[in-house]
């Protein structure tokens, strides 16, 4: 399959700034309809370009089935280029599936050298870790009172945050940060940070409806 996408050797260089981006999709209900051997076909077809995308980039696949009642599935992808991004995207669209497929929501995102965490490289630059098996995307927005907190106290807020999501300890931790901010709302203390959707995911090793 031909993935037209700029090589820039990206998987390896942790100098330039990361695009990531989250897009999940629909899959249209006529989709079930198709006889078993079409649906075999059209997810060859799409794992083969994932496959190929991954040669040129970072592109991770999550199953929201069961999770969420507005998508089937995440596509994470990673990128230096946000051309390789916008490729890959008409191309999941021209393939077979892709004519069944509704986006519901996308966020986009770039990585920066954090002033708070002295990590020389970001947890899905590290090659070496194989995925997690769940991934929970939240964005969130730092208010003004956010800038108006002590430096330290930002950082330790920001260690907390980083040290949440290693382990397997994550349900437990994310569980006790809610709980702490349901507790400082009803004390009426500052929301420093807003938490508006969450989406959680479900690794998938193999793409099949």
């Amino acid at each position: 399959m031909n993935l037209s996408i700029e090589n820039s050797d990206e998987r390896s260089s942790s100098s330039s700034a990361l695009y990531l981006n989250f897009s999940f999709f629909k899959i249209d209900q006529k989709w079930r309809w198709l006889n078993d051997i079409g649906k075999e076909e059209a997810a060859k077809e799409f794992s083969t370009l994932i496959d190929v995308a991954n040669t040129k980039m970072k592109v991770r696949t999550y199953s929201t089935i069961g999770l969420r009642h507005d998508s089937e599935f995440m596509i994470w992808s990673i990128s230096s280029s946000l051309e390789n991004i916008q490729v890959l995207t008409t191309k999941i669209y021209s393939t077979i599936l892709g004519k069944y497929l509704e986006p519901t929501c996308t966020f986009l995102s770039l990585t920066r050298k954090s002033i708070y965490l002295n990590q020389v490289k970001l947890g899905f630059e590290n090659e070496s870790d194989p995925p997690l098996k769940y991934v929970i995307v939240y964005p969130f927005i730092k208010s003004r009172e956010w800038y108006l907190l002590p430096f330290e106290k930002r950082k330790q807020m920001m260690m907390d945050d980083a040290d949440m999501s290693k382990g397997g300890r994550l349900k437990e931790r994310l569980r006790q940060k809610l709980a702490e901010k349901q507790t400082e709302r009803r004390a009426g203390k500052c929301r420093v940070r807003c938490y508006r959707r969450a989406f959680v995911a479900a690794r998938s090793r193999s793409i099949r409806w």
